[in-house]
């Protein structure tokens, strides 16, 4: 890959014609993806001057690149010894706390004064983010482009907070508590929910999806589509 601008700042910068011959990525795509990787930290935006007009030029954040390496290898091993003793009895908490997503607002954000609906993007602009709880709604939007053509409704800021704050969460029986579902349970979950034919009216937004009754019904059949399959 070309690297242009590349100052001693660290910050360089490529044309949507670039992007597109390097990594395949559409412009939407390539913004889509830069508000992401802004929203966990790991990349560093800022406009300059390149040929005479104004251009993004992005930096890599190294530190916070490494920080998640070493994270996920750590993450990596912690499910390779749990799997080693799936077989030995576990103990199961009666009611488990739920990981409420976390995020914060940038500086000067008041949701309040916020009247005019934003897209998933958009929400992407006014917070910060754990990477997880992104990939989900992330997820959740790009199947909904997929199967309509056409991008997720508009929301208030209020409502994309809560949906941010409780999409992973779902009510477990055997728990009789709100459990943190896995992001591949999740994934699971909203690929069933778009092949699912509802009654008349259901807009398959992400609103419906995050009903409890909806995730609650989803999760249960993904639970006993997994236990059949374990048992054959």
């Amino acid at each position: 890959m070309t690297d242009r601008g590349g100052a001693r700042d660290g910050f360089i910068y490529k044309s949507a014609k670039e992007w597109n011959e390097e990594t395949g990525l559409t412009p939407y795509a390539v913004n889509k993806a830069r508000k992401k990787l802004q929203a966990i930290g790991m990349l560093e935006t800022k406009k300059k001057r390149a040929n005479g007009s104004p251009t993004i030029h992005y930096r890599l954040n190294k530190d916070e690149l490494i920080s998640r390496i070493i994270q996920f290898l750590a993450d990596k091993n912690k499910v390779a010894d749990n799997t080693s003793t799936e077989n030995e009895q576990q103990p199961v908490e009666s009611n488990p706390k739920p990981q409420v997503p976390k995020y914060v607002l940038k500086e000067g954000v008041n949701p309040e004064e916020m009247h005019e609906p934003v897209s998933f993007l958009g929400f992407l602009d006014y917070c910060k983010f754990t990477p997880k709880y992104i990939d989900e709604a992330d997820y959740f939007t790009t199947k909904f482009e997929n199967k309509f053509r056409k991008k997720h409704p508009l929301l208030p800021m209020k409502q994309w907070m809560s949906v941010y704050e409780s999409l992973s969460l779902v009510f477990d029986d055997s728990h009789r508590a709100e459990i943190e579902v896995a992001l591949d349970q999740m994934k699971a979950m909203i690929d069933k929910y778009f092949k699912t034919d509802f009654q008349d009216g259901c807009d398959y937004s992400i609103l419906n999806f995050n009903t409890k009754e909806v995730k609650k019904k989803l999760f249960n059949d993904i639970q006993a589509h997994n236990k059949v399959k374990g048992e054959q």
